[in-house]
């Protein structure tokens, strides 16, 4: 009998094992491709301190001069090459929920790189695509919460170090 239960014993670890490795893939996979993400602010900076708040989210795009921060109808163009805004450009913010927060501005369902989610003008926290007009919940990962999305914005690792925030893939 204890040989019966030797055995049972290491089939059950083998499947529990066996169950954790295929359970655990915490990478997300998203249908917009991977471009190269490194970006550095400065939160005591225009218009980069608006991030200190709760809420508060900037649209950064690339554009021949460098790029462009827009902060809901404020825009600020900066003369800084060398950096990489992922597929589209990137939503920078500070969520309600889990702090700063990076995304990709390219819409996903949308999947091209000039169809980009613009701030939502009825809610704060909220971006919506101009064409197939999904609404995204920035305080809540990017989810689609209104029309016909159904997968997330692209989610960017961000880093908190001093006054400065790093955004990366």
């Amino acid at each position: 009998m204890t040989n019966l239960k030797k055995i049972l014993a290491a089939f059950f670890l083998f499947f529990c094992v066996g169950f954790l490795f295929v359970s655990c893939d915490d990478t997300y996979k998203s249908s917009i491709p991977t471009a190269p993400v490194s970006f550095t602010c400065n939160l005591s900076q225009t218009p980069f301190y608006h991030l200190t708040a709760t809420n508060e989210f900037l649209f950064v795009t690339k554009y021949s001069g460098g790029y462009r921060v827009q902060y809901r109808d404020e825009v600020y163009d900066a003369n800084k090459y060398n950096i990489y805004l992922g597929y589209g450009g990137l939503v920078i913010g500070n969520s309600y929920y889990s702090g700063y927060c990076a995304f990709d501005r390219c819409c996903p369902v949308e999947y091209n790189r000039s169809t980009l989610v613009e701030f939502d003008a009825t809610r704060d926290g909220f971006a919506v695509c101009p064409v197939c007009k999904t609404v995204y919940d920035l305080n809540n990962g990017g989810i689609p919460v209104q029309g016909v999305g159904d997968e997330r914005l692209k989610p960017y690792s961000i880093t908190q170090n001093g006054e400065e925030l790093v955004i990366y893939e």
